[in-house]
């Protein structure tokens, strides 16, 4: 059985312009012919055409025409698949080897049980204060209260409020 292929696409300088803005890398993928990481190269190098979640073809072609940006150039992508610039891929090499020298060692640290989460530490830190205020309430008047609660007026004491008034 014979295998269909799809025809490929005309590139943009053979489509009709128009002034119509496209609203996504892959419409715009489509009408082009342009991949999408070389089109988030050129936002990132400044082009006008992208904008308001918008991509004017017409401002896209005219921008690359100023720059002498041949778009149907063979891509110079990297062996991981990375394109752009030689300093923009290795940024990208970088920040991408951070991500996962982060990822790594947070599950070791969970591996290890050192890994504390924010949600439980404001958990125990409020029942902590919640214990603090109650045994304050139990031991002084209101009026030496409300003096110590001015000390701490910039500081969010759960269940202060309450008690105020």
């Amino acid at each position: 059985m014979l295998k269909q292929t799809k025809p490929k696409k005309k590139p943009f300088h053979n489509i009709e312009r128009t002034s119509r803005g496209l609203t996504s890398y892959a419409q715009a993928e489509g009408v082009t012919g342009y991949r999408v990481a070389d089109m988030k190269r050129w936002k990132k190098s400044g082009c006008p055409a992208f904008r308001n979640n918008t991509i004017y073809i017409d401002e896209l072609k005219d921008w690359l025409d100023k720059n002498g940006i041949d778009p149907t150039a063979p891509a110079e992508d990297s062996e991981d698949g990375l394109a752009g610039t030689p300093e923009e891929v290795n940024k990208e090499r970088v920040r991408t080897m951070r991500l996962q020298q982060r990822k790594l060692d947070r599950e070791h640290e969970a591996a290890l049980g050192e890994l504390v989460y924010k949600a439980d530490v404001k958990k125990e830190v409020g029942s902590v204060m919640d214990q603090i205020v109650s045994i304050i309430k139990k031991t002084v008047d209101r009026q030496q209260f409300n003096a110590i609660a001015k000390q701490f007026q910039s500081v969010d004491f759960k269940g202060l409020h309450e008690i105020q008034g």
